[in-house]
């Protein structure tokens, strides 16, 4: 989680979040947060969802760059690593959506590396130009909240205080 943090720009001031889904019913909550990440949660005991559209304001393609769910975290695999791409269908209030599978009592971090400019239709938009905005925005390198495991910097702000 530090390193998709340092990468994306999630925990830090002034960046995007936005909850996009919160359903009860299914046990699922997708959130927009940082540079351009879709968190998805499915919190449901047994029940996995394939295909699940998900609401997204970023339309382009998207790659997987955190799963709970994979082998090399103790769990099943279940979710696909292939890069995705939004459909221009509207979801969830949001101007794109994204199709994605959710195995249960999982978490899944979805990134859009080349999404397209709202303003100049399939223009594609890089990771470097979101960073150099975010830093000329102000947003500050700083970590909410204090840390442990003796990770805190001097006045227990967190690492980049």
């Amino acid at each position: 989680m530090h390193a998709v943090e340092e990468e994306h720009f999630f925990c830090r001031e002034k960046v995007h979040q936005y909850v996009v889904l919160q359903n009860e019913e299914d046990k699922v909550i997708v959130v927009e947060k940082g540079d351009r990440l879709v968190f998805c949660f499915n919190l449901h005991p047994w029940k996995q969802y394939d295909n699940y559209r998900v609401g997204t304001n970023w339309r382009g393609k998207y790659k997987t760059v955190l799963d709970t769910d994979s082998w090399n975290t103790g769990g099943g695999g279940r979710a696909s690593w292939d890069d995705k791409e939004t459909s221009d269908e509207g979801w969830n209030d949001r101007k794109a959506s994204l199709f994605v599978t959710i195995p249960p009592r999982s978490a899944q971090v979805y990134y859009c590396f080349e999404w397209y400019d709202e303003g100049m239709e399939g223009t594609p938009k890089s990771a470097e130009a979101s960073k150099a905005k975010m830093r000329k925005d102000g947003v500050k390198s700083r970590w909410f909240g204090t840390m442990v495991d003796g990770m805190t910097g001097s006045k227990g702000e967190g690492i980049g205080a």
